[in-house]
């Protein structure tokens, strides 16, 4: 290898199916696999074997992601809230309603525990909310259509990350990511 080069091995891959999926990395080095068209989400080993088809506390309403959190549990996101499934199986240890969800889309944890989500609610409203860990009321909304402007009804965030003290929402219609400063919860 030549100093820059970056080697890429092969050691194993899944097929989910057909439909767009989301993934998330548990401490055990598992992957966890949403898959939004089927309303499902899927548990795979470090060696790419499925583990379990995650059992939620109730159905899934237009399932739309899932994140690892902190403490290792595993969170999926829907439009009545956000399961958590938490232990060696994986089990559904309960869920936070969050009202107003229309279109979420991807989820994160915060640095204080908080769940920061997108939320498309209507033609022109994207919203990026901040949610208590331990109620799931909104502790914040921040109304992206003035980052958005005169573009909003192109626009397609479905996707938040955050790290040191910023939250990252990617932008996939406006091909743009969106760093905010300001804390958000």
């Amino acid at each position: 290898l030549r100093e820059g080069e970056v080697t890429a091995l092969f050691q194993w891959s899944v097929s989910p199916g057909p439909g767009r999926v989301e993934l998330a990395l548990t401490r055990e080095g598992q992957l966890a696999v949403a898959r939004p068209e089927q309303e499902e989400v899927l548990v795979y080993s470090r060696e790419g074997q499925q583990l379990a088809s995650l059992r939620p506390c109730r159905p899934f309403t237009g399932l739309s992601s899932v994140a690892v959190l902190d403490g290792g549990e595993v969170a999926a996101l829907d439009r009545k809230g956000i399961q958590l499934f938490q232990g060696e199986g994986l089990e559904c240890e309960g869920e936070l309603e969050v009202r107003g969800l229309v279109s979420p889309g991807g989820l994160c944890q915060g640095e204080e525990g908080e769940l920061l989500l997108v939320n498309r609610g209507g033609e022109e409203e994207t919203d990026v909310v901040c949610v208590a860990r331990e109620s799931g009321n909104v502790l914040r909304r921040i109304e992206m259509v003035d980052i958005l402007g005169e573009e909003s009804e192109k626009s397609l965030c479905y996707q938040v990350a955050h790290q040191a003290g910023r939250s990252h929402v990617l932008d996939s219609g406006l091909s743009r990511l969106y760093t905010l400063y300001q804390v958000l919860c």
